[in-house]
């Protein structure tokens, strides 16, 4: 998947919204300002999710496997709905390129001041997933995946990484 790496004027425009609607998100100690927030209406998978404001965010940093990888795909998004229920409000920090070629918005998700993102990785549901220039994270993400592979936890115990969701998406395993 190639992203886009300039806005176009919907893109902007879109952002503008996401600002205006979902502003007066908070700063706390651990966590960076946050540009919107979002109520978690549905978990597609492991690394996509729709608002009910209407937005469908891209999990930024992370690859979850595809629900079409058998048993993985659902465990992988029945964790994430554990860690956000429908009904969760969570902060939303946009990634340096805040939109990808399915016209998701590309975001860190905050839940108070745990990253999403990373725990996703760190309970080993997801792997890093890093496409320039939205690398904030990468440090904090690939310190998880280590960790998470080390301990065999998640899909890390059961194999369900053998396949790595990209290689699974380009039909190589």
């Amino acid at each position: 998947m190639r992203l886009r790496l300039s806005l176009r004027l919907p893109d902007l425009v879109s952002l503008v919204s996401l600002s205006v609607l979902f502003s007066g998100c908070q700063r706390t100690a651990d966590r960076p300002p946050l540009d919107a927030t979002c109520t978690v209406e549905r978990v597609a998978d492991g690394d996509t999710i729709t608002c009910r404001e209407g937005e469908r965010i891209r999990i930024v940093g992370i690859d979850a496997p595809e629900l079409d990888q058998p048993p993985f795909g659902v465990q992988s998004r029945d964790a994430f709905s554990r860690l956000a229920p429908p009904g969760t409000a969570l902060g939303v920090e946009l990634a340096a390129d805040p939109r990808d070629d399915f016209d998701r918005t590309l975001a860190y998700l905050w839940d108070g001041d745990a990253l999403l993102n990373e725990q996703m990785i760190r309970d080993g549901w997801a792997v890093v997933f890093l496409i320039s220039p939205n690398v904030k994270y990468a440090d904090r993400f690939r310190s998880a995946e280590e960790d998470a592979m080390r301990a065999g936890r998640g899909h890390w115990g059961s194999g369900g990484f053998v396949c790595r969701p990209v290689e699974h998406r380009r039909g190589r395993c």
